[in-house]
């Protein structure tokens, strides 16, 4: 569970240094990975969430 929650704070920080570098840095063309590293990070995120109050439940 800690791992879990590690990689999903790791998974946040580059999808905001990937959301820094399309918007000063010349990124126009990594749209597409973006997009995709956001939909991922949330669900990542949203996954660990429901695992940690499932285990703070039971």
């Amino acid at each position: 569970m800690k791992i879990l929650g590690i990689f999903s704070i790791v998974a946040i920080a580059f999808t905001l240094l990937c959301g820094l570098w399309m918007k000063f840095g010349p990124g126009e063309k990594d749209v597409n990975f973006h997009a995709a590293l956001s939909i991922g990070t949330m669900l990542l995120c949203l996954v660990t969430i429901i695992l940690y109050m499932l285990k703070i439940k039971g």
